[in-house]
């Protein structure tokens, strides 16, 4: 994708964001040279991507930062410290387990639960199946780096894409909780075993990519400024110029500001 939108120009890094993080490379590359660390070298050839994309511009874009909207999208690929890791993932299964304990209350499926397990009737759910079952944090905000960059959003609402994306991997997981929760207790059915739970599998991945999708239309609606040559919808009411005064520096199209 960036290769294809690149105009082929050859240029120097003549922004501080591309000469901050040309240092940074050369940081990381020394520290890894020095601690034989694969980590710290995989941060700096993401932070080289990153000052590569900060320097050049699209074939048909005037603002060089259209192009650096697909770095955060590698930067999503990049390995937390363990510790970190482990944090975040038990602090994000212990809010979906808590969040679906409620969500069966409040159907009166009854359960117990002991160490972030649901046990039904005649299933047993435990947090590890049902996340390795559906569609992962960093999935969801990997392909919400996707859609910003792909669909030439402004990068600086890149975290309103991510928080959506976030808010999206929790409600997949819940519905799939909530699936097998009832499947299990009224209709004595598995799904999290064989041909049903690859098509929970397939249902719950539909379902997140639409949502972002779907999102990112909502987005565009709360955050784009009302068209300025748009004839059809007659001239700007007072409202409609707030708006925009208030938006116009959010816009993908820089050069309408006026």
């Amino acid at each position: 994708m960036v290769l294809l939108r690149w105009n082929k120009v050859t240029r120097f890094p003549d922004t501080r964001t591309s000469q901050i993080l040309f240092v940074a490379v050369i940081a990381c590359y020394l520290f890894s040279i020095a601690t034989w660390s694969i980590r710290i070298a995989t941060l700096g050839w993401t932070l080289l991507a990153g000052a590569w994309l900060a320097t050049y511009l699209g074939s048909n874009d005037s603002n060089r930062w259209k192009l650096f909207s697909h770095w955060p999208a590698l930067c999503i690929l990049l390995q937390l410290p363990e510790f970190v890791e482990t944090k975040l993932v038990l602090a994000y299964r212990q809010l979906l387990f808590m969040i679906a304990a409620t969500c069966f209350d409040a159907l009166r499926i009854p359960f117990r639960s002991d160490n972030l397990t649901f046990e039904f009737a005649k299933t047993v759910l435990s947090m590890d199946e049902v996340l390795v079952n559906s569609p992962s944090i960093a999935w969801m905000l990997f392909v919400s780096c996707l859609i910003v960059a792909w669909l030439r959003r402004p990068i600086v609402l890149l975290p309103a894409y991510l928080s959506v994306a976030l808010f999206w991997t929790l409600g997949t997981h819940l519905v799939q909780l909530t699936v097998l929760g009832i499947a299990s207790q009224w209709y004595q059915l598995d799904f999290s075993t064989g041909w049903l739970s690859l098509l929970l599998t397939l249902a719950t991945l539909v379902m997140a990519a639409v949502s972002l999708f779907s999102s990112d239309r909502f987005l565009q609606m709360l955050f784009m400024p009302f068209p300025l040559d748009d004839s059809s919808r007659g001239p700007l009411n007072p409202i409609n110029r707030a708006w925009n005064w208030l938006l116009l520096p959010l816009a993908v199209d820089r050069s309408a500001r006026t």
